[in-house]
């Protein structure tokens, strides 16, 4: 709602699937939309391994605050 993201080393938004490798990497950044009112977000996800087992309806929540500085003239 409040961001999205972003795969750094594909250098595109994930709009649908992650990879372990892309977390272990460290490629995966959340970026807060600069004109967001809110301090926190979550996304649920779903984990899937190799043999088929399935984890459903998992959630992520971020929280961040915001630091502004403003510039004298």
């Amino acid at each position: 709602k409040h961001g999205h993201l972003e795969n750094t080393q594909a250098k595109r938004y994930i709009t649908r699937k992650f990879s372990q490798k892309d977390i272990d990497d460290g490629s995966m950044l959340y970026v807060v939309d600069n004109r967001a009112e809110h301090f926190s977000d979550s996304f649920s996800f779903r984990v899937e391994d190799m043999r088929g087992n399935v984890l459903n309806d998992q959630h992520f929540q971020i929280r961040w605050s915001r630091v502004q500085f403003e510039r004298e003239e």
